[in-house]
């Protein structure tokens, strides 16, 4: 007989071998580490509609070129998304991100800031 494997609670991180083409390259540097998640999570049903529900009820009404606070949740390159609150993250560009000249949007702003 054959022992099957176990699976630890952990999750296992799987870290890359060589990126080998321009856009395993980027997925490197920008999207981070992967985590193995376990199939019995990946199973789980998820019920939006509670979701959908509370945005409804929500108001968004953002106008083109006005100033809104938000917290820093990815880097692209060049610009950063910005959690504001609304059903899609803020676009932030790299000229919009410091009144003093930067050259990479991560020399002024951090993430979770």
């Amino acid at each position: 007989s054959h022992a099957m494997p176990v699976m630890s609670a952990t999750p296992e991180v799987q870290t890359p071998a060589v990126a080998n083409s321009r856009f395993e390259k980027f997925q490197m540097k920008w999207k981070g580490i992967k985590v193995a998640v376990p199939q019995s999570e990946m199973d789980e049903e998820v019920d939006y509609s509670d979701f959908d529900d509370l945005l409804k009820d929500q108001s968004f009404s953002f106008e083109r070129g006005e100033t809104v606070t938000g917290t820093i949740i990815q880097f692209e390159h060049n610009s950063c998304l910005v959690d504001i609150g609304a059903k899609a993250p803020a676009y932030l560009p790299l000229r919009e991100c410091s009144l003093a000249p930067v050259d990479d949007v991560e020399d002024a702003v951090s993430l979770d800031q």
